[in-house]
């Protein structure tokens, strides 16, 4: 069951209604330690996991990206408009956080956000940690289009930008995982699915079947990329030199080579 902001118990996909403007479909609860649910805003564009910040455990609703490493959240102090139709953190909501005067400034494929950077005692997946992270004070108003109140960055060390460690790393440290891995489950919400789940430390064997199958990231690349020998469309290869693709949980759309694209076009007119 989840629970929402009045403190009512909830079946999975149930939707929330947030203080705010923006809902969300219920996730049902973990099926294995060190893992959090995800929630869908219930159009299958982004998803998220409720993360809880601060001595007073202020619940913040999470975009789980791998491809961006670095952590944020929508600063109290924020005067962006956004901000104001989401949830915010600051040290009114927290005794224990210590605020720092080197400044972050992020760009996305959508929005930038730029701001402080902070360490606070955060909660993921069960797991207490002092996590180093963004305190957004400026968001830009692409971020209007999202339900989420921060990005939790889960991509490579590699590409980070912040001078500290990423939210994987922390979580290493505390030696509470078996494998220093994580595993993401997307749901459909528009099939009425609600098994979302962030898991830290071994795969969740009741989310695939058969054997996990793993493969080297591709050498020197920032990103979670991984080597692709082909991709075809209804059987169809639509690729003449091996390619590579990035895992990349906070993009929603499939993006691909031109050539698949026109055979998808061309399959989806012919259905």
């Amino acid at each position: 069951r989840a629970t929402d902001t009045k403190g009512l118990h909830l079946l999975p996909g149930t939707p929330i209604k947030r203080d705010n403007r923006y809902d969300f479909v219920t996730a049902s609860p973990p099926t294995q330690t060190n893992s959090e649910s995800i929630h869908n805003d219930g159009t299958d564009f982004s998803y998220f996991a409720s993360i809880d910040f601060g001595s007073s455990g202020k619940t913040l609703y999470m975009l789980v990206d791998t491809g961006a490493t670095n952590t944020w959240v929508m600063g109290s102090e924020c005067k962006s408009e956004v901000c104001a139709d989401h949830n915010t953190f600051g040290a009114s909501d927290s005794t224990s956080i210590e605020v720092y005067s080197d400044e972050f400034d992020l760009t996305y494929g959508t929005g930038s956000v730029s701001g402080l950077t902070a360490t606070d005692t955060v909660s993921i997946a069960g797991i207490s940690v002092s996590l180093p992270f963004g305190l957004a004070s400026r968001v830009s108003d692409d971020f209007s289009a999202y339900p989420m109140d921060g990005i939790l960055g889960l991509g490579p060390p590699a590409s980070k930008s912040m001078d500290f460690p990423t939210a994987m790393e922390t979580i290493q440290k505390t030696k509470a995982l078996s494998y220093n891995l994580f595993g993401v489950n997307l749901q459909r919400s528009s099939d009425g699915n609600t098994d979302g789940e962030l898991s830290f430390g071994a795969p969740d064997t009741t989310k695939f079947q058969g054997d996990l199958s793993y493969t080297n990231n591709v050498d020197g690349s920032s990103m979670w990329e991984i080597p692709v020998d082909d991709a075809k469309v209804n059987g169809k290869s639509c690729t003449s030199t091996r390619k590579s693709a990035i895992i990349d949980t906070g993009v929603s759309p499939l993006l691909t080579h031109y050539k698949c694209s026109v055979y998808w076009i061309s399959f989806l007119r012919k259905r």
